[in-house]
């Protein structure tokens, strides 16, 4: 005989529902079960952020400290079982991992998205290359400011070195008056 569970539909009527018909998904208890031939998103996600973040140019653990300074505590370890698909994802976790690798959420959802060629990898690209373009960009600004700095030090040695120049003119020209200097 048959399990049944009692469910209660407005206190008019009780249905009884087999057990067997009710779905039973082994990879969580809060799971729907994906459709035949829909694809798992949380594998999904994995391959999308992967593919996102060798974009990018950001390596697992460069990724976790990012996410580190961003509230959520991580290792590269983590990171790695996100890519491998042995950890879920918060929801705040995936928004963040997301903007780090420079792409929206939706496309770290949506099949195909990790392939290359697709656009949110190349976006990735971009942000990827937009960073180094930033620290540069910021390199170069300090090396302008050393440079600024070495020059009004060299004007400012020139100056104090005409200055005592002309105090060694004026002195040979006190202890010998007849003397003519070049």
């Amino acid at each position: 005989m048959a399990q049944r569970v009692t469910r209660r539909n407005s206190n008019r009527d009780v249905k009884f529902i087999p057990v067997s018909d009710i779905p039973q998904d082994l990879s969580g208890p809060n799971r729907l079960p994906l459709l035949p031939g829909e694809p798992d998103p949380d594998a999904v996600f994995a391959q999308c952020l992967r593919a996102a973040r060798e974009a990018s140019g950001l390596t697992q653990q460069q990724l976790a400290d990012q996410m580190t300074r961003a509230g959520y505590r991580m290792r590269q370890g983590t990171v790695s079982k996100i890519e491998a698909g042995d950890r879920p994802v918060w929801l705040g976790e995936a928004v963040n991992l997301a903007r780090i690798v420079g792409v929206d959420l939706t496309d770290l959802t949506e099949p195909g998205n990790g392939e290359r060629g697709e656009l949110p990898v190349a976006l990735a690209e971009v942000a990827g290359h937009q960073r180094n373009v930033e620290a540069l960009e910021d390199v170069a600004r300090r090396a302008q400011a050393d440079a600024d700095d070495a020059q009004v030090a060299l004007d400012l040695a020139r100056t104090h070195l005409d200055a005592a120049r002309l105090r060694v003119e004026m002195i040979k020209r006190r202890t010998n008056p007849g003397e003519v200097t070049r």
